[in-house]
């Protein structure tokens, strides 16, 4: 897990580099929208950046647990928001706003768009990475197309039937009965996972004024229309928004 994301601290870091070239790091402001325990607020502070950290309220027990051994003032960097989207940062703020694994979780992609323009430099940058709508395996429930059915019956009842071969059930649901982990699953899946196809989700950033491109720090072999079409769908969706 540590390698992990320490791989995934690099990954920005590298990107970061690319996109902004100030001699003085403390110039760069950087917003991880959706920074979890916030180790990536961490790291990149430890790094000399500017760097402060979002994370919707109801995971503020997530937030709290933040190593903060050393360095004591990043909780003040830390700050929670409600499911409209809405920051206390003021307008032409950041240089940089990163999102990981945090989009397909929104139920309002639109007002977190315009959020994101607001707060957002003229020509700031946005590197957004989720999974992709029709992706084989569920990446937060482990289980194969329950994402892809509707949020009805029929998708209560496949995550009953992938429920009998799983083992690394999620801490809070280890103690639970078998039919508890099938209905937190699934009240999981339709009140926290909102997931968008590529197209979608990039003209809705066009809309707000954002130029989009999803070949950022790729391959050139890869570069192509039918390998990024098998990635947005079935992988991943990786993409960096420039304001305009």
């Amino acid at each position: 897990m540590a390698d992990m994301k320490n791989l995934s601290n690099d990954k920005f870091l590298k990107i970061i580099k690319n996109l902004c070239k100030k001699n003085n790091k403390k110039d760069i402001k950087i917003l991880d929208w959706g920074c979890g325990r916030g180790d990536l607020v961490k790291f990149l502070n430890d790094q000399g950046y500017d760097c402060y950290g979002l994370e919707i309220e109801t995971n503020s027990k997530i937030i709290n647990q933040l190593n903060l051994d050393s360095n004591k003032d990043i909780y003040n960097k830390l700050s929670f928001i409600k499911d409209d989207n809405i920051t206390k940062f003021n307008s032409n703020y950041f240089d940089i706003v990163i999102t990981n694994q945090v989009i397909e979780h929104m139920s309002n992609k639109i007002s977190f768009i315009e959020e994101l323009k607001r707060i957002l430099k003229t020509g700031g940058f946005s590197y957004n990475i989720l999974p992709a709508k029709y992706r084989l395996i569920e990446v937060h429930l482990r289980m194969p197309f329950v994402h892809w059915f509707p949020k009805n019956i029929f998708r209560r009842y496949l995550i009953v039937f992938f429920n009998f071969f799983k083992f690394n059930h999620w801490a809070e649901c280890k103690s639970l009965t078998f039919i508890q982990q099938v209905q937190y699953y699934y009240e999981y899946s339709i009140k926290k996972t909102f997931y968008s196809n590529a197209s979608t989700l990039f003209n809705d950033f066009r809309k707000k004024g954002f130029n989009i491109n999803d070949c950022y720090l790729k391959n050139k072999i890869l570069n192509n229309t039918l390998t990024q079409f098998i990635k947005n769908n079935f992988i991943s969706i990786e993409f960096l928004a420039t304001k305009k």
